[in-house]
């Protein structure tokens, strides 16, 4: 009966570890149109990634192991009675809940390019460039019909979740 406790309790240990895990490892989505790239990845969690090409190819991976491809036909939709929406709180707590989302993204690299076919707007962006270009943004416009985005994207679920809690306990 000692053993059976043991192993319970290493279960229970590992399903807790892998939530702490899911929590707080960072959810990052990548954008490379370059390389048609456009995936969503959490470190050892699971891998979302689309391309583009010329026949749509999504790859999914969970825990390192590749899903295979569902070929599943579609089904109707099915009409659902209108239900009475179940929150309802105030303006300022919803705005609560949006800075809260928007707070937990974080810009590891945004590197653009855009070809604006006006000479004009091109001349006067080429001033403001520089006051834009800091950090982890890049961002320039040419006149040879280019166009590219690299975009890196940090997203933590343990700030989104915490502000979730408060706006469900908010009134």
């Amino acid at each position: 009966m000692e053993i059976f406790g043991w192993i319970l309790l290493l279960i229970f240990g590992l399903i807790v570890g892998l939530l702490i895990w899911i929590i707080f490892v960072p959810v990052y989505l990548k954008i490379d149109t370059r390389n048609n790239l456009y995936l969503i990845s959490q470190s050892g969690t699971f891998l979302f990634s689309f391309s583009p090409v010329q026949k749509p190819h999504f790859r999914v991976e969970v825990f390192g192991f590749m899903m295979p491809d569902s070929k599943k036909p579609k089904k109707k939709p099915s009409r659902k009675p209108k239900r009475k929406p179940y929150f309802k709180k105030s303006i300022q707590t919803w705005i609560f809940l949006i800075k809260g989302i928007l707070k937990s993204f974080k810009i590891q690299k945004l590197v653009g390019t855009a070809d604006l076919d006006d000479v004009v707007l091109h001349s006067q962006l080429f001033a403001i460039y520089p006051l834009i270009n800091q950090g982890p943004v890049q961002l320039t416009s040419n006149l040879n019909n280019t166009y590219y985005l690299n975009l890196l994207i940090e997203g933590r679920l343990d700030k989104m979740l915490y502000t979730f809690i408060i706006f469900l306990i908010k009134k």
